[in-house]
């Protein structure tokens, strides 16, 4: 029942013709939802753990936007700016999990911090499998 009512309020999301930020802002309440059922989080811990997540995603999407920069030097100027350093970034990225890991752990259980990572990925994977038929919608 519970994936059934993702699997709508996604399709929701996706199929509404709206802007982009609009659709950013539907597809991140969707994974608010998703990542409060799966990690079962009190109000409490809602309260306590959505201002660390936030500002974990802020830090991820500054590894992103910093990825798509250098790609974009790259390929307007491909003789005078140094390649993407995947590596750099890749370990960028495991570090700030590391570090987030630790502050995951301070303000839920163990439990439930070790199934944030698994939830992000396991809402990735939904996500993707969807696209493909909104597509087809349009």
């Amino acid at each position: 029942m519970k994936r059934w009512i993702f699997s709508l309020m996604l399709g929701i999301a996706l199929a509404a013709p709206a802007r982009a930020q609009r659709n950013n802002q539907n597809i991140e309440s969707i994974r608010v939802a998703f990542i409060t059922q799966k990690l079962d989080l009190t109000p409490e811990e809602s309260q306590k753990f959505w201002p660390v997540y936030n500002s974990y995603r802020e830090e991820v999407r500054r590894i992103a936007v910093k990825r798509a920069q250098q790609r974009k030097a790259l390929k307007h100027q491909p003789g005078t700016a140094a390649p993407v350093d995947e590596l750099q970034l890749e370990s960028e990225m495991l570090e700030l999990k590391k570090r987030y890991r630790v502050e995951f752990v301070r303000v839920l259980p163990k439990q439930k911090a070790a199934l944030v990572y698994p939830a992000e990925r396991e809402f990735m994977q939904q996500l993707i499998e969807h696209l493909p038929k909104r597509k087809k919608k349009n």
